[in-house]
């Protein structure tokens, strides 16, 4: 599940902003947003909906489920 850690970063960096910034927008703390995109542990379903929320992005383009 290593895809889902990479596209947090991705997504993140793509629109600038840090980890601090990311987890103060879903409720969570930057470090455990570290501890997502360094793949130690997977997000809490919640986490994973307010991310999609957040980035205007599909469950799929999250977990890169469909390839380009």
């Amino acid at each position: 599940m290593k895809t889902v850690t990479n596209n947090i970063k991705k997504l993140r960096n793509n629109i600038g902003i840090s980890a601090n910034d990311l987890a103060r927008e879903i409720g969570s703390n930057a470090n455990q947003v570290y501890v997502w995109e360094n793949n130690i542990l997977q997000p809490r379903p919640a986490y994973v909906y307010q991310m999609l929320e957040y980035f205007k992005c599909s469950y799929s383009d999250l977990f890169n489920l469909i390839e380009s």
